[in-house]
């Protein structure tokens, strides 16, 4: 079992718990979510310093020169074909194929600059929440949900 805490992240086997933090590779210490994805590679959002991935013993951290903006990230989520998905503050949400990042933002429809959730349903549309409501996957763009909403 995986948890992210203010101290880096912890690691449960059943018998010993190992803390993982910056000394070790991980980006940032703040880890706010953990997401062990399908490949069995470890995602790692992060308060400071955006997103990073241990696959096959090595720390990544990405960031402007593999396409992604923004160091505050709060939220993890695999779909069922296996990409990875992720906000970052202010940037939008980030969709990882396991060989490039594709952001979803203002000009994609996806108004809310703080992204929080992320939900696949059974159709396989993807919902993400945060700041300025509730928006849905609409082929390669997000359609507003919760319009007229009193949103500062």
């Amino acid at each position: 079992m995986w948890f992210a805490t203010t101290g880096g992240v912890f690691v449960w086997d059943g018998a010993k718990l190992e803390n993982i933090s910056v000394a070790d590779g991980l980006c940032d210490n703040v880890v706010n979510d953990v997401l062990e994805a399908p490949d069995g590679s470890v995602w790692f959002a992060t308060h400071h310093h955006g997103v990073c991935r241990l696959k096959d013993g090595a720390f990544t951290h990405f960031g402007p020169a593999d396409g992604v903006e923004g160091t505050e990230a709060w939220d993890l989520f695999a779909d069922r074909a296996g990409n990875i998905w992720f906000p970052t503050e202010h940037y939008g949400v980030y969709r990882y194929d396991g060989t490039s990042f594709r952001r979803f933002g203002e000009d994609d429809g996806l108004l809310s600059p703080a992204v929080q959730c992320t939900f696949e349903d059974r159709t396989g549309r993807i919902w993400v929440g945060g700041y300025r409501g509730l928006y849905r996957q609409d082929g390669e763009g997000f359609v507003n949900l919760t319009r007229g909403l009193p949103w500062p």
